[in-house]
């Protein structure tokens, strides 16, 4: 999998947490998965559907990411 860290929004709690304890961005996306609820996978063909519908039912959803062949492992990008 690979993360986009700009594509959810950055809770404040997690970034004081970081800066106050001294804990590392790779540490801080394992255990503490910087406050990501659920995560659904669905085709790519239907991510944008499902996000509008998501929305529309107030719930807060985005396209955080995608499932790329390889090892079986999480990578992330982005600013954060």
């Amino acid at each position: 999998a690979v993360v986009d860290r700009d594509s959810f929004p950055s809770l404040p709690i997690f970034e004081l947490l970081a800066s106050k304890g001294g804990v590392s961005r790779a540490e801080m996306d394992r255990t503490f998965n910087c406050g990501i609820g659920y995560v659904m996978v669905v085709a790519a063909s239907q991510a944008k559907r499902l996000v509008t519908y998501l929305r529309r039912a107030r719930w807060g959803a985005s396209i955080m990411g995608e499932i790329i062949p390889g090892k079986r492992s999480v990578r992330y990008r982005g600013k954060r």
